[in-house]
C-alpha cells in the first residue's frame, strides 16, 4: 500500500509539472528532476523511517527468539521425556517393573535440564533439575514399581515443574510472539500516520515549488525574450556592418561539400541567390586563375591542419571587373557531433590595393622629386662656392688696381727708366750716383 501511494505521488506530481509547462532548457530540466528526486524523498523519507525502526525492532526481536529457541526446545524435550517416563510408570502398574524406554527417557529430562542450567538457566531449572535427578538416582537402581513407591510424591513434584519450566520457555516465546503483533499493529498505525504527512509535505512542497518554478519560468522566458532580441539586433547590425564593410560570411563543413554563404557574400562577388548555389567548385571558379590553386591550398591545409587560414585573391565578377578579396578564418568543431567547419569572413580589399599601388606611384615621384632636388641643390651649391671665388678674384683685382694707381705706383715708371738708363753700369750708379742712393727708399 505505501509503495502504490508513493508511486501514486510521484505521478501524480510529474503529471502536475508537466501541466504546468515546465522550460526543456537544460537548467530547468535539472530543476524538474531534482524536484521530482525531494517530492521522492519527502513520500518515501517518513515511510523509511517507520520501517527501519520497525525492522531494527524486529532484527531485536528476532534476535531474542533465536537466543530463546535452544532453551525452549530442551525444555520441551525435558518435558516429553519426563512424560514419557509417568506414561511408563502407569504402564508399570500390570508388570511390576518400569520398562528401559521410560528409563532412558527419564535419564535423557534429567541430561537435557542440566543442559539448561549449564547454558545459563541454572535458576529456572534447578528445583526441577534437583527433583527429577533424585527420582534419576532411584530408578536407576532398581526400576521396579515397588521401589517407586515411595517417590510417587517425588515423581508428582518432577511432573510439576517439568512441566511449569516448559510453560516458563513458552510463556516467554508467547510473549515475544504478542510484542511482534503489537508491534506490527502499531508500524501500521505508524505508516499510515506517515503516509499522512508525507502527503501533507507533498502538497506543502509542490505549492511552494510551483511558485519558485513559475517565478523562475518567467524570469527564463524574460532572458529569453531579450536573448532574442538583441540576438536579432546584432544580426540586423551585423548585416548592416558588413554591408557597409563589404565583408561576406561564409561556413564550409568537413567534407567540402556543405557550403553556407551570408546574403554580403553574393553582393561580394556580384552573384545573385536565386541563380548562384553556393558550392566550393562553384566558389574556386570565381577566383582569378592564376589565384585559383593557391587559394585552394589554402583552405585544404586549413581544413586537414586544423589551424587559421589567410589568403589574398582575386575574384572575376560578372561585368568583368576584379576585386581584391582578403579571406580570414578557422576552425570550429561543434561539440555534438565532433565534427570540423571553416567559418570566416571574406573582406572587399580592392580599395586598400589600388590605393596602395597610388602610394606606390607617389612614393616613386617623391623618390624622383628628391633625387632632382637633391641635383640641383648640389649645383647651386657649385654655382654658390664658384662665385665666391670669383668675388674673391674680383676683389683681390680692385686691390691691385687700387695700388697701382697710388702716388708710388705712379714712381714706378721712372724707377724703371733709371735701372733701364743704368743697365749697364747699375752697381756704381746706385753706389755713388744720388739719385741711385735713393732709388730703394
Amino acid at each position: 500500500m505505501a509503495v502504490r501511494f508513493a508511486d501514486w505521488v510521484i505521478y501524480f506530481s510529474a503529471e502536475f509539472l508537466n501541466n504546468q509547462a515546465i522550460s526543456t532548457s537544460p537548467y530547468m530540466k535539472r530543476v524538474t528532476d531534482k524536484l521530482i528526486a525531494l517530492q521522492f524523498l519527502a513520500v518515501v523519507l517518513p515511510i523509511a523511517v517507520v520501517l527501519i525502526v520497525q525492522l531494527v525492532v524486529d532484527a531485536r526481536r528476532a534476535e531474542v527468539l533465536e537466543y530463546s529457541r535452544p532453551f525452549r526446545l530442551l525444555a520441551a524435550e525435558a518435558r516429553a521425556n519426563y512424560k514419557i517416563f509417568t506414561n511408563g510408570v502407569s504402564d508399570a502398574a500390570a508388570s511390576g517393573m518400569l520398562g528401559t524406554r521410560s528409563v532412558e527417557a527419564l535419564q535423557q529430562g534429567e541430561a537435557q535440564l542440566n543442559a539448561l542450567a549449564v547454558l545459563g538457566e541454572s535458576d529456572a531449572v534447578s528445583e526441577a533439575a534437583q527433583v527429577v535427578g533424585s527420582v534419576v538416582a532411584a530408578v536407576s537402581k532398581e526400576p521396579t514399581l515397588k521401589a517407586m513407591a515411595p517417590l510417587r510424591d517425588s515423581i508428582a513434584r518432577g511432573d510439576a515443574l517439568t512441566t511449569a519450566v516448559n510453560d516458563d520457555y513458552e510463556r516467554r516465546d508467547e510473549l515475544v510472539v504478542k510484542g511482534a503483533i503489537a508491534s506490527a499493529v502499531r508500524q501500521r498505525q505508524a505508516v499510515i500516520g506517515a503516509l499522512i504527512i508525507s502527503v501533507i509535505l507533498s502538497v506543502v512542497f509542490v505549492r511552494h515549488a510551483r511558485k519558485r518554478l513559475k517565478a523562475r519560468m518567467d524570469a527564463e522566458i524574460e532572458t529569453e525574450r531579450r536573448r532574442r532580441t538583441e540576438l536579432e539586433t546584432m544580426s540586423v547590425r551585423f548585416g548592416i556592418a558588413t554591408s557597409a564593410a563589404r565583408a561576406g560570411v561564409y561556413e564550409l563543413k568537413e567534407d567540402g561539400l556543405d557550403l553556407w554563404w551570408s546574403d554580403s557574400m553574393y553582393e561580394l562577388y556580384g552573384q545573385s541567390p536565386q541563380a548562384f548555389k553556393p558550392a566550393i567548385a562553384a566558389w574556386l571558379e570565381l577566383i582569378h586563375p592564376a589565384d585559383r590553386l593557391s587559394a585552394k591550398n589554402a583552405i585544404t591545409a586549413a581544413m586537414l591542419e586544423q589551424s587559421q587560414l589567410r589568403s589574398q585573391y582575386r575574384v572575376v565578377r560578372p561585368d568583368g571587373s576584379e576585386r581584391h578579396i582578403a579571406s580570414l578564418a578557422a576552425v570550429v568543431t561543434d561539440t555534438v557531433d565532433g565534427s570540423s567547419r571553416l567559418v570566416g569572413i571574406d573582406l572587399d580589399i580592392s580599395e586598400r590595393i589600388e590605393a596602395d599601388e597610388r602610394e606606390h606611384k607617389l612614393q616613386q615621384q617623391l623618390r624622383d622629386s628628391s633625387r632632382l632636388a637633391g641635383m640641383a641643390e648640389i649645383a647651386t651649391n657649385v654655382l654658390h662656392n664658384i662665385g665666391n671665388v670669383l668675388n674673391s678674384v674680383n676683389i683681390s683685382a680692385t686691390v691691385v688696381t687700387d695700388k697701382i694707381k697710388s702716388p708710388k705706383a705712379a714712381s714706378l715708371g721712372k724707377i724703371a727708366a733709371l735701372v733701364q738708363e743704368h743697365a749697364a753700369d747699375l752697381g756704381t750708379f746706385m753706389s755713388n750716383d744720388a739719385r741711385g742712393k735713393h732709388l730703394p727708399t
